[in-house]
């Protein structure tokens, strides 16, 4: 009686395969990548623009403060979103689907209460 035994691969082997799916597909993960960078480098700004406060401007230390309160909201669910894309995109390439970064990132926000 022979026993059909699943064999796990070899971590080269895993290594490979990531680095060829990587390599085939860098445009997408890329551009999956960016869109949390630039939300990242507003905040940023702002905070940079909030630091540089002279006395008197408080109504626009106010507005920058809650500005940049609004944008990292915004990128905690732009960056939570971005892991759900990136795992879709993996999904789609293996099943050799194609989707627009744009696309994935809708999925991504439709389904972060289930990633949470």
């Amino acid at each position: 009686m022979e026993s059909n035994k699943s064999v796990l691969p070899k971590t080269m082997d895993l290594i490979k395969q990531s680095w060829n799916l990587y390599k085939n597909n860098y445009k997408i993960f890329l551009y999956i990548g960016l869109v949390p960078v630039a939300f990242e480098i507003i905040f940023y700004i702002i905070g940079y623009i909030v630091s540089l406060n002279k006395v008197g401007q408080v109504p626009l230390l106010l507005g920058l403060g809650i500005l940049a309160v609004i944008i990292a909201i915004i990128s905690i669910i732009i960056n939570l979103s971005m892991q759900i894309a990136i795992i879709k995109a993996i999904a789609n390439i293996e099943s050799n689907i194609t989707e627009s970064v744009k696309g994935l990132y809708k999925q991504g926000i439709k389904l972060i209460p289930a990633f949470i």
